[in-house]
């Protein structure tokens, strides 16, 4: 009987060979002889950061590239490319399906004070404005999906996170809480504009929306402060809270967090999900009032980093994360026995508007 059941099992892996795989996935990006002070593959970017005097090599560099089994990538792992430029399309096996892959580059940043004047802005192939330093996200790629569901058009005005012409100096972030929809199985009644550094998986952005928002970037420095210019205006209306409206009013936020990245081997990212709970952290600045703004100019910022913790930079890696949002309540963890849930809340008016403009990190 064992006999039979071998020769039956080889003539149906005979009958039913293993089909070509679907899968055209980078699965492993180095770059020999530069040390990578963070690197992450997306859905369909890969973003890095060097340190300084590596960045030149960039121009032209042969990448070490792992893909999925049997699948192909153009232009070839064996050629030199310019990071800044190329973009890799991989191909699976069976000829199906198809990614493409763009390089987003970032430097180290050094000194005693870091400056983000937000003028440099380009249009996306989702057609949102999203900034050239790639240090810089928001939920824009997740929100794509959703305004196609909702046959509303891909252009920038659509979007919660844009770039505003008229900044403190030049241009500046704009944020502005929309009216969102029903998604699939999933329903958002606002989107809240959010602005972070950090960056958004777009692979989690259905099925776990407070994990794609991942906040913070390696940081070498201990910081002291975070400045800038911001003002905000209320939308009107009611209040929407996760699809009830009330009387209540909405309120924009601003902080930054420190926390500690490394564990073991791995490194870890905060999320909306913990960022505000997790025992990571060493220390945290917050707006501490996020109402409305008076008149129509910019005001001053500036808040202060209170330490739980000394960073210790020879045994640890750590992480800054700086968030924006034009409502606090949008796209923020519910909380059940005074604990984070899994859940999204979903809360804020319609036109809330924050613009941010002229961010400094003040490091000691």
């Amino acid at each position: 009987m064992m006999a039979i059941a071998a020769c039956l099992a080889g003539m149906y892996a005979c009958i039913n060979p293993e089909l070509p795989s679907s899968e055209a996935d980078i699965e492993e990006f180095a770059l020999p002889g530069i040390r990578c002070i963070e690197k992450n593959i997306g859905t369909n970017d890969i973003y890095i950061k060097v340190e300084n005097k590596d960045w030149l090599s960039l121009l032209s560099i042969i990448p070490q590239i792992e893909i999925s089994e049997g699948a192909t990538i153009a232009p070839p792992p064996n050629v030199a490319v310019d990071l800044n430029t190329v973009k890799y399309v991989v191909t699976s096996e069976n000829k199906q399906s198809s990614k493409t892959y763009t390089i987003s580059l970032a430097q180290e940043y050094t000194g005693d004070t870091i400056f983000f004047p937000f003028e440099s802005w380009e249009v996306t192939n989702e057609g949102y404005s999203a900034p050239c330093d790639k240090d810089w996200s928001s939920g824009n790629a997740g929100i794509s999906m959703g305004l196609g569901i909702l046959g509303r058009p891909p252009i920038p005005a659509s979007y919660p996170s844009q770039m505003a012409t008229e900044g403190k100096v030049g241009n500046a972030v704009k944020l502005e809480t929309k009216l969102g929809g029903r998604i699939i199985v999933v329903d958002v009644p606002v989107w809240s504009g959010n602005f972070f550094w950090g960056s958004f998986n777009t692979g989690k952005a259905l099925t776990s929306p407070l994990e794609a928002t991942e906040f913070g970037r390696s940081y070498k420095r201990k910081p002291r402060c975070v400045q800038g210019y911001y003002k905000y205006r209320e939308g009107e209306g009611k209040y929407n809270d996760n699809g009830t409206l009330i009387d209540r009013a909405d309120s924009c936020s601003i902080y930054a967090v420190f926390y500690r990245a490394d564990q073991g081997d791995s490194e870890i990212t905060l999320t909306a999900y913990d960022v505000n709970t997790s025992p990571r952290i060493l220390a945290r600045a917050d707006l501490t009032d996020g109402s409305p703004t008076e008149g129509d100019g910019f005001h001053e910022f500036s808040i202060e980093f209170s330490y739980k913790a000394e960073p210790d930079f020879a045994n640890h890696k750590y992480k800054l994360a700086i968030v924006f949002s034009s409502s606090a309540r949008g796209g923020t963890a519910k909380y059940a026995n005074g604990m984070p849930t899994k859940t999204a809340l979903y809360a804020g008016k319609v036109g809330s508007t924050l613009v941010v403009d002229e961010v400094k990190v003040i490091n000691y």
